[in-house]
């Protein structure tokens, strides 16, 4: 294969955790595919002269390191590193994930015959609670949605997995504003318009820790993913109804704003949503809150059958058939 293409492989740094960082600068360094530029770019990190030595000791030419000393978010960092870009295509790499080493190689045979489309893999989330892996492919549901309302409504696309030609990101930027749904935000403005080749393959691999920003500060993630959504389908509401219809566009309306049980509850104890829909059609206001309440219980009942049910299945299960998700990608080094 001709390497004609230069790729930008950027790695976000922030507070990282060294272990894992070693291990995203690795897979990006050992690429099969060897024409390419690493750019790392640390948001104000406490430990930056840790990472910055750790930067140093791969002894790698190919790699640039930037740095900030104010925090400003991942957008910021991200806007950065595709400014200094030099490569035709870019890929993405957050410091507590990983690429398989022929990540950049195939997907760059991905698009050969379609050079200005933007090829998307599956991936594998890396649980590390579990201490194992969950593919997340999307074959089945590309046969049958659109990759835009895919994209928009089942929240399954890694940034990570994506290689986007450069110029579709020069003339843009990333939202500085959002801090867990700047990725999306950009994503759904590039496959608007953009058209994409899928490959069938697992080819990145994304951490799920307890120390991400969307899990240490859940609520906030959820309530600005939320807002996000919701105003995106507000804002465009013309125009998906033009292209998905009225049922289509009022279900994705409905999933987002009731995404569980607990807000549900939530916006009806409001005590304006509460008059609106219910007070007026009731005399005994009492029962009716010992109702709502009753169900939350339930509710966070249910939600951690859940979780059990999730760690029997992860942790349990998969051990005792001795179930190995990386024999579905034989060639890992990792």
């Amino acid at each position: 294969m001709i390497e004609k293409y230069l790729v930008t492989i950027g790695i976000t740094t922030y507070n990282s955790n060294l272990s894992y960082l070693s291990k995203a600068i690795d897979s990006a360094i050992q690429q099969t595919y060897r024409n390419i530029e690493i750019i790392i770019f640390d948001d104000g990190s406490r430990n930056v002269g840790e990472i910055e030595n750790l930067i140093k000791n791969k002894k790698d030419k190919r790699i640039t390191f930037l740095k900030t000393e104010i925090n400003s978010g991942v957008s910021n960092s991200l806007n950065n590193i595709i400014s200094f870009s030099k490569g035709d295509y870019f890929s993405w790499c957050p410091d507590d994930d990983y690429m398989h080493l022929s990540k950049i190689e195939l997907q760059v045979r991905s698009l050969e015959s379609e050079p200005q489309s933007i090829s998307i893999c599956n991936h594998f989330q890396v649980l590390d609670f579990f201490n194992t892996k969950r593919m997340i492919k999307h074959a089945f549901y590309l046969k049958f949605v659109d990759i835009f309302l895919y994209l928009v409504t089942f929240d399954r696309i890694n940034g990570g997995s994506l290689l986007i030609p450069t110029s579709m990101l020069k003339d843009k930027k990333f939202n500085l504003s959002l801090k867990h749904v700047q990725d999306y935000d950009m994503w759904i403005k590039l496959f608007y318009k953009s058209k994409h080749v899928y490959l069938n393959k697992a080819l990145f691999y994304s951490r799920q820790h307890s120390k991400q920003a969307s899990n240490s500060d859940k609520k906030k993630a959820l309530e600005e993913i939320s807002k996000f959504y919701l105003d995106f389908f507000k804002n465009n509401m013309h125009n998906l109804i033009y292209y998905f219809g009225k049922r289509t566009y009022l279900l994705i309306i409905m999933s987002f704003k009731f995404r569980n049980i607990n807000t549900i509850v939530d916006y009806f104890t409001n005590k304006k949503n509460c008059q609106k829909y219910f007070l007026n059609f009731f005399n005994k206001k009492k029962i009716l809150f010992s109702l709502i309440y009753l169900f939350k219980f339930l509710g966070n009942i249910l939600f951690f059958v859940r979780e059990i049910k999730n760690f029997i299945l992860y942790k349990i299960l998969l051990r005792l058939f001795k179930v190995n998700f990386l024999a579905l990608n034989k060639n890992e080094k990792f």
